[in-house]
């Protein structure tokens, strides 16, 4: 078995490949190598062990995986490796065959399991986050992404909360980080009274989960809500804590604040409420309000 690493999971192998495994053999034991290698990294001096026909890996200052057999041809695989400090480790692994000289081989490939993308137009921060608590945060530049193999606690779930790296804005609810898909989340910023959808796209490439962050192209949020009657209205979506307020023949974006939260908006005049789902096209059933109606009805409009 051929063992490689890769930081963007899109390394391939090349016929002179198998030179460079000559002198990482010893013993049954396989030194982390990648093509073309990498240096500084404690990443790549992880160590790979045989036993029988299982292999295991190991961290440098951290313990070992759970064994897998390397003979099965698979991706999407995910190794877990306690830390220190509660920390969790956790390394994407794909079997592949191998072509060229290494045809008869099989190529496993350990990548980092996440990997997140920031097409925003500043600087974000990212952290491990739940409802309850919450990891230090990484800054992710504009126009880069950043490579995640390793975790700050191993008693929270692989979830993730974001804000934008300038004054005010406040964290994001926790999204989970393997929930495929794409969701508009919005973001607010109270001190400048401003509001942010992003577009959070999650897939898997092969063995790594890679997420985009991206802004919604102007002028077509998602979702649009239009004010057309004479009287403001206050709406927010359903569990969360803050209404905001449409004057009159107003109109505003509108993304999920929490995406664990069902899906269902809430509309609020003169003290009575009514929730709607924005997914289903209809004309909704009228909300009566000092002896008139408040009538709801949900279209699409370009792709909003």
């Amino acid at each position: 078995a051929v063992a490689r690493v890769s930081e963007d999971a899109a390394a391939a192998a090349a016929d002179s490949d198998a030179d460079r495994l000559q002198d990482s053999l010893s013993s049954g034991r396989l030194r982390m190598i990648s093509f073309p290698p990498v240096s500084n990294s404690d990443f790549l001096q992880s160590e790979i062990v045989m036993s029988g026909n299982k292999l295991r890996v190991g961290i440098p200052g951290a313990g070992w995986s759970e064994s897998f057999d390397p003979s099965v041809v698979s991706e999407g695989n995910v190794l877990t490796v306690a830390g220190q400090d509660h920390a969790v480790h956790l390394l994407g692994v794909s079997i592949e065959f191998g072509t060229g000289r290494l045809q008869h081989s099989k190529l496993i490939t350990f990548t980092p399991r996440y990997i997140v993308e920031n097409h925003l137009d500043e600087p974000l921060l990212l952290r491990q986050a739940n409802d309850e608590k919450s990891g230090p945060s990484v800054c992710i530049a504009n126009g880069t992404c950043q490579a995640f193999s390793q975790l700050p606690s191993i008693d929270m779930a692989a979830a993730f909360s974001i804000r934008m790296a300038s004054d005010g804005w406040e964290w994001s609810c926790p999204f989970a980080a393997e929930s495929f898909g794409d969701v508009p989340l919005m973001m607010r910023n109270r001190q400048y009274l401003m509001a942010l959808i992003v577009c959070v796209s999650i897939k898997l490439t092969k063995s790594t989960v890679v997420i985009s962050l991206s802004p919604y192209e102007a002028g077509f949020p998602p979702y649009r809500l239009q004010n057309s009657c004479r009287y403001p209205i206050e709406y927010r979506q359903k569990g969360t804590p803050y209404w905001d307020s449409l004057p009159p023949e107003g109109c505003a974006p509108f993304g999920w604040i929490d995406p664990n939260l069902e899906r269902l908006i809430e509309i609020k005049l003169y003290g009575k409420t009514r929730e709607y789902s924005l997914d289903r096209f209809r004309k909704c059933k009228p909300l009566p309000v000092k002896g008139k109606a408040l009538y709801c009805r949900i279209e699409a409009d370009g792709p909003s």
